[in-house]
């Protein structure tokens, strides 16, 4: 078996952090809360995962600095599971994009919830 390197647990890390934010913005939307409501929430929760994706940035480039090897395993382990990840995403938010794409100034939840969140995972990965 082989084993988990430090590229590879920065990966990890950077997913399983995307995956508490999906999970955290699919909590606040449970209740479907009125977009004008909901959108300053979405938006609060993202700025505290844009610094910890912030954070996880850094230890992301300092691999590259550290061994160029451990770099590309990371970015390895996250080509291969990203789309997992993203796939999830999609099937968690899609009860509430269908409710918010209905919906007067729902178009910017569906944003928040699909394209937005996604943007995090960029911050984490960024050159």
């Amino acid at each position: 078996a082989k084993t988990e390197d430090d590229g590879v647990l920065v990966g990890k890390e950077i997913l399983e952090t995307f995956d508490k934010a999906v999970t955290e913005a699919a909590e606040l939307a449970k209740e479907k809360p009125a977009p004008a409501e909901l959108k300053p929430k979405l938006e609060e929760l993202y700025k505290g995962y844009e610094e910890k994706m912030t954070a996880l940035n850094t230890k992301y480039l300092a691999l590259k600095e550290k061994d160029i090897a451990l770099f590309g395993s990371c970015n390895g382990y996250i080509g291969e599971n990203r789309g997992k990840h993203v796939f999830k995403m999609n099937e968690t938010m899609h009860e509430h994009v269908t409710h918010y794409g209905s919906q007067e100034g729902g178009a910017e939840i569906v944003q928040l919830l699909t394209k937005d969140i996604i943007n995090l995972l960029e911050v984490a990965v960024k050159h």
